[in-house]
């Protein structure tokens, strides 16, 4: 059996979002599904929602982040396989159907493929040819429940908007574990565009730099592009040069910002995952 685990959002409605996430399920078969939030009754359709699959709703009042409310999810998932798919997506016909033959054939960590609610889609950057850990994210992460357990689950020292995911692939790649793109399962992200965000931006940067300290690993930062010198030259020609630039300008400064701010921060109390 698959388990599919979906972290709620604590501060959007987007219950009919949700729900078109479950009833698109209904069809794909041999999966149950773990809704993980940090509220007792997300939603009153729910109390009346009879699915042809095994639903559970799971309440956390500490899951402050998607990674705690991931691995919630996972500790009372019954499958052997894992799904973590976040609560604005929506999988199209034969999703399910492609992870279970690509588990079949290798035990690897797979990244859905996707739409955004603009209409382009989503491929992964390659390095070498081959996925980069930089490319994980929650819209549709599938692999075997050994593998995810391998690497300790998602950090929860992370507290915020985003980089548990960017954390998780790095410590996949760190452990060897291949990451391979899986265009065959396709879903539409109707939810926010993170890149069309500077709030996200500035977030996605602090969040960078957090997980580059945390790991102590330069290469790391470097590639992150929140490196201390890195930043320097960023916060020194961004500022003039972003109008040439465009909207990659006003986010890559945006990003810069984020891991500029972070530089006096404690460290953070959690233990590596």
């Amino acid at each position: 059996m698959i388990s599919v685990i979906v972290p709620l959002h604590p501060a959007e409605d987007r219950r009919e979002l949700l729900e078109a996430k479950l009833r698109a399920l209904e069809g794909q078969g041999g999966l149950e599904v773990v809704l993980v939030g940090s509220t007792p009754h997300p939603y009153t359709f729910l109390d009346e929602y009879r699915p042809p699959y095994p639903l559970r709703t799971l309440h956390d009042p500490q899951a402050g982040s998607a990674g705690r409310k991931r691995n919630r999810g996972a500790a009372a998932a019954q499958g052997e396989h894992l799904i973590f798919s976040d609560d604005d997506v929506v999988p199209e016909p034969g999703w399910l159907e492609a992870f279970r033959q690509a588990f079949a054939r290798e035990g690897a960590v797979y990244l859905g493929g996707f739409r955004f609610r603009e209409g382009h889609a989503w491929k992964p950057a390659l390095r070498l040819g081959r996925v980069g850990f930089n490319n994980v994210n929650g819209v549709a992460l599938g692999m075997p429940r050994a593998l995810f357990e391998r690497v300790g689950g998602f950090a929860e020292w992370l507290e915020g908007y985003g980089g548990e995911d960017l954390e998780f692939g790095y410590r996949l790649a760190r452990a060897g574990i291949p990451l391979r793109y899986l265009p065959q399962a396709q879903a539409k992200h109707l939810g926010p565009t993170p890149a069309r965000d500077l709030l996200k931006a500035r977030q996605a940067g602090a969040q960078a730099a957090r997980i580059a300290r945390y790991h102590k690993d330069p290469k790391l930062a470097l590639e992150l592009g929140v490196h201390p010198a890195q930043l320097v030259l960023k916060m020194t020609t961004l500022p003039w040069m972003k109008g040439l630039l465009g909207y990659t300008g006003d986010y890559e400064l945006a990003y810069a910002w984020g891991a500029w701010e972070t530089r006096y921060d404690p460290p953070p109390s959690g233990q590596q995952a």
